[in-house]
């Protein structure tokens, strides 16, 4: 666990043992050596990138009060990623700061440009730390494999409740999933029994049954009350504006670069739906202007 210090109004990270981290200094070989001075230059690059001021100058925000809310919240999400297990790493932070500076150059920014910035500044930059072999919970947790890839988080046999991380096996649909560390094709899933093989079928269609562990095919997510066993495969939104309180609700959720289900993939928690209820909007992705709901999380106070 470590402490999160306040200095001047903008949060850091005190390694608990250790001399408080100094934002803003530099190394000639990681330009960004920890997080304070990581969380400076996302926020920095978020707010002021471009030619005309960047989404600050968009949000007619001043470009201090941007950054300052810009790192507010990249501490906060580093905090959650080093408790849950992950490993800060300067190279990767590299590659988040060259993500962010090329979307954020323009004032409209793409659901594809979010979902590359969302890897490169997440597992990208803080990477699980746990080898194979070891128990896991989630694939977060888990470090890279030998070739490079990130390992996944796996039953040790299938249909087993322990986990251990392991190297990805991909499996296309409808093949054997037995092995440890099988990875089912998108809208498919290992099913099989005792007496059954375990292959990589087709997740509920619209109106089926689902669990957590048996979902939906492409386009579908599993809506399950809370303390409930069991949901129903519900079609994801395909109209602006729609509830959401996932990115996978509005039909998209896949890896950068796979083709979202619908037009607006992207559920913004910056926007209130128009239809529904929920914390979030599907949207296309993010529009920053005076008056934008977008520009709330870049310091603006009234819309």
């Amino acid at each position: 666990m470590r402490s999160w210090l306040v200095v001047g109004g903008v949060a850091g990270i005190l390694a608990v043992g250790s001399a408080a981290l100094v934002a803003g200094c530099s190394s000639t070989t990681d330009p960004y050596p920890d997080e304070n001075t990581f969380c400076e230059a996302k926020a920095t690059a978020e707010c002021t990138t471009g030619t005309t001021g960047g989404v600050a100058a968009a949000c007619n925000v001043d470009s201090s009060t941007c950054i300052s809310a810009r790192q507010a919240a990249c501490v906060s999400a580093a905090m959650t990623a080093l408790d849950n297990g992950q490993t800060y790493s300067p190279t990767g932070a590299v590659g988040c700061i060259s993500a962010v500076e090329t979307a954020y150059a323009s004032n409209t920014v793409g659901y594809a440009s979010i979902q590359t910035v969302e890897a490169a500044c997440g597992q990208g930059t803080f990477p699980g730390s746990m080898p194979a072999m070891a128990t896991c919970k989630t694939s977060a947790e888990c470090s890279s494999s030998a070739d490079g890839g990130s390992l996944v988080c796996s039953p040790i046999q299938a249909g087993s409740s322990i986990l251990e991380c392991a190297t990805p096996l991909p499996v296309a649909a409808g093949g054997a999933c037995a092995d440890f560390g099988s990875v089912c094709a998108t809208g498919t899933y290992c099913l099989g029994s005792d007496t059954t093989p375990y292959l990589c079928q087709a997740g509920g269609p619209i109106g089926g049954v689902c669990t957590v562990e048996d979902g939906c095919a492409a386009g579908g997510f599993c809506q399950i009350n809370d303390g409930a066993k069991e949901g129903t495969c519900v079609q994801a939104a395909s109209q602006a504006g729609a509830a959401c309180t996932s990115d996978v609700q509005c039909g998209g959720g896949g890896s950068p670069g796979s083709t979202p289900a619908t037009n607006f993939p992207f559920c913004d928690f910056s926007v209130a739906p128009s239809m529904g209820t929920g914390p979030g909007a599907c949207e296309s992705g993010q529009t920053f202007a005076p008056g934008s709901d977008d520009c709330k999380a870049f310091g603006a106070t009234s819309q």
